[in-house]
């Protein structure tokens, strides 16, 4: 917890009095997309205080870059005015207010930038009293104050004023580069050194001189942490001094008090008298507390970045497509060239991918578009990022697949295809040994990624990597001695006899990491390590000769199986992209899981409904049915309450075009409204549009006003019975109508539509009015 002190009182106040604060926040780095909206810096600010707080500045205190903007969201406290710097990256908060307002304020700050730049920014957050400045090489507050002050005056000025609880002091300057701070400040000003003999034996609290011809030219700190230390004797500099040529030289005699020559950041001896302004600094004496100003937040900047929406995305088998994420966003410092979407996790024949929005200038669909083998969906060409997310929030899926199960879709950028871990990964199908497969591959990059010979460490992983290449490969496992030891760093077995059967990951993220202890016995396959993953074929490794180097198949009985070799043969082999810790900070790629949890039991289904005399014809058709049990039939005379009339066996599971039909033979003169109800086998339903059909003669009823506030008036439905009901079929009113011009009380309804049933012997109609 940072513990400061606060400003109590005005500037001018010959007294700053302060009541303790703490500020405290996440310590944790955040990512931010450049060229993305503005985010919030750190919502989880928290700050206390015993008094109101003068103000606050905010600022991108390292790796600044033209187009970094600091804002905020939150409405300003009364009293409290916001200006932002974008020639320094310094937001300041200037007002009094209490604690909790600026809490609530600085969590709605934000930050983003139009900067290529891809350095990580900090973003700090202090606590100010609109004069001081901090220092951050150590740690203290320098501030300008105006004035016309002898230098005994400001000495004393300086002595009777605190911030954050530290005592202020005529500033010290030890160094060259707190005096180009200190000279960064506006205004010029008395600093605290003489070598007046009298304020040399205070500051050092004995006799060190007898008369001011002894200390003449003997220049010492008098105030400050720094009291009683000499710092030059004449024009000898014992430590640090910057005085302006051909000073100090007590012109007149009299000359014993340093003055900063602000325009060049030069010291000058002066007579006491001045008048003159002063620069205070505090921190560092004794009796001051602990003082950290500072909450920082560092903000990773991604240069590009591709990202879904965290929920997944609800589909049954066999339905329409469905978007697969339409508030897909895409970031970048500048333009793309190709993308690809690729159904990377649950695969299966007759999954599609396809789009819906128009190639934007310059892009187009790679090869014949959608892969139905691989599940990959590619677009080639180079155009902004707005573009490419305008044309990818159309991507849909659809599936004629008889195996439920999620599918997991993968937004990427760039040719190659990528799994749902982020990482790219590439089949080169040129032959080359292994050594030279591992040579080739780290030589290899990828969008700023740098290859490696794949590593396979989950089925997922290895099935994908299954699917996508071509013939059989290397990657980069091995349990050669050599090999071992130079993924390890250290010789962890002497020869090839100690290493013999222990596999390890030698390349990649996993590089020195052991996945197997032994070799296969007879026809079962190596020994794990622990819970490493593995898939070797059967009855392999077996290091039938000299076989220290793992490929993965693609083809035979197996395919994704892996098996050792040599290290001789001439094969292709796949390279990944992803993982690295010496990677640029990317996000290339997104994933979203289309929940595939049911099969629409029904495809294509159309009602149609006819009147055929006093009767009504009801006939429907589908497409497809997949344990479709039945087909209820049901009917309405308003639209909103349905009961069931009947019910037709379905077909059960056909993929031939199925006809029904179902006679109502008992309609009521009037609106009569129908749907259908179909049941999966499993209990499921799902219900069809509604279809409408008017038999006879309605009652011609006429209703007003409508929308309604307080009353409508039915006219026409004399001798009959009413009903009002809301839409989801709630009974609002009942009455026996006796009259022609009948008021129904709406007043206590609450606001929405609701539906009016009048039935006359058989004669029904219905009618909808608003209440507003």
């Amino acid at each position: 917890m940072k513990q400061l002190y606060l400003l109590a009182c005005s500037l001018s106040s010959c007294l700053f009095s302060f009541s303790q604060i703490s500020v405290t926040g996440t310590s944790s780095a955040a990512q931010v997309p450049n060229n993305a909206p503005a985010v919030a810096v750190d919502n989880a600010i928290t700050l206390t205080a015993g008094a109101n707080i003068p103000g606050f500045t905010v600022s991108v205190s390292s790796n600044f870059s033209s187009g970094d903007v600091l804002g905020y969201t939150g409405a300003l406290p009364s009293g409290v005015t916001a200006s932002y710097s974008s020639g320094t990256g310094i937001l300041t908060f200037s007002g009094s207010t209490s604690a909790a307002n600026y809490q609530v304020l600085l969590r709605t700050v934000t930050f983003n930038t139009t900067s290529s730049s891809t350095a990580t920014r900090t973003i700090t957050f202090r606590a100010s009293d609109g004069v001081s400045s901090y220092y951050s090489a150590n740690g203290h507050f320098y501030g300008y104050i105006p004035g016309s002050f002898s230098w005994t005056q400001a000495k004393a000025d300086a002595a009777a004023k605190t911030l954050f609880g530290m005592q202020g002091y005529l500033v010290t300057v030890t160094n060259s580069a707190e005096n180009t701070f200190v000279n960064s400040l506006s205004g010029k000003g008395w600093i605290g050194a003489s070598d007046a003999y009298s304020e040399i034996n205070a500051a050092t609290g004995v006799a060190t001189y007898v008369n001011q011809a002894a200390s003449e030219g003997k220049w010492y700190w008098v105030t400050g942490p720094e009291k009683g230390t000499q710092f030059s004797n004449g024009s000898s500099v014992l430590t640090y001094a910057n005085y302006a040529g051909g000073e100090p030289n007590n012109a007149g005699s009299l000359e014993h008090y340093l003055e900063n020559s602000w325009a060049s950041g030069s010291w000058n001896d002066s007579q006491v008298g001045g008048p003159l302004g002063y620069i205070i600094e505090y921190g560092g004496t004794g009796g001051d507390p602990s003082v950290d100003a500072d909450h920082s937040r560092s903000l990773s900047m991604i240069a590009t970045e591709v990202k879904t929406a965290a929920t997944t995305t609800p589909y049954q088998l066999h339905a329409a497509s469905v978007f697969v994420d339409n508030t897909l966003t895409i970031t970048s410092t500048g333009n793309i060239t190709n993308a690809t979407v690729t159904i990377s996790g649950g695969f299966k024949s007759g999954d599609v991918l396809s789009y819906t929005g128009s190639l934007p200038s310059g892009v187009a669909v790679s090869g014949s578009g959608y892969n139905s083998s691989t599940g990959v969906l590619s677009f080639t060409g180079t155009t902004s990022p707005n573009n490419w997310q305008m044309l990818l929030r159309t991507v849909k899926f659809n599936s004629t697949s008889s195996t439920l199960g999620n599918r997991t879709v993968t937004f990427s950028l760039g040719n190659l295809v990528a799994n749902s871990n982020g990482h790219f990964y590439e089949s080169i199908t040129a032959g080359a040994n292994w050594s030279t497969a591992k040579a080739n591959a780290a030589s290899r990059t990828y969008m700023g990624l740098t290859g490696y010979l794949a590593t396979i460490t989950s089925a997922s992983e290895n099935e994908f990597i299954k699917q996508k290449i071509g013939t059989d490969a290397w990657i980069g496992n091995s349990d050669a001695y050599t090999e071992i030891n130079a993924a390890t760093g250290v010789t962890t077995y002497a020869n090839q006899t100690a290493s013999e059967g222990k596999w390890y990951w030698v390349t990649g993220p996993e590089k020195g990491t052991q996945i197997t202890i032994a070799n296969a016995s007879g026809s079962g396959t190596g020994t794990p390590f622990g819970t490493a993953y593995n898939n070797w074929n059967g009855g392999e490794p077996n290091n039938s000769s000299n076989e220290h180097y793992g490929e993965i198949y693609a083809s035979g009985v197996n395919p994704g199986k892996w098996n050792d070799l040599n290290g001789s043969q001439s094969l292709a082999y796949v390279v990944e992209y992803g993982g690295l810790s010496t990677d640029p900070a990317l996000t290339l790629t997104a994933n979203k899981t289309i929940a595939n949890n049911s099969f629409l039991p029904v495809t294509g289904l159309e009602l149609n409904v006819q009147s055929s005399g006093k009767n009504v014809l009801i006939k429907w058709s589908t497409i497809t049915e997949i344990n479709c049990e039945r087909f209820d039939v049901l009917h309405s005379t308003d639209g909103i309450v349905f009961n069931k009339i009947g019910s037709t066996v379905g077909a059960g599971t056909t993929d031939i075009k199925q006809y029904y039909q179902f006679v109502h033979d008992a309609p009521v003169n009037g609106n009569n409204y129908y749907r259908l109800q179909q049941f999966d086998i499993d209990g499921r339903f799902k219900y069809s549009p509604v279809r409408e059909v008017t038999i006879g003669n309605p009652v011609n009823i006429i209703i007003g006003p409508n929308p309604a506030h307080s009353a409508i008036t039915v006219n026409g439905a004399g001798n009959s019975d009413m009903q009002v009901f809301s839409l989801n079929g709630t009974l609002m009113y009942s009455s026996r109508v006796t009259s022609d011009n009948f008021k129904v009380n709406v007043e206590h309804f609450q606001k929405g539509t609701y539906v009016i049933r009048i039935r006359r012997e058989n004669a029904i109609s219905s009618l909808k009015f608003v209440k507003e």
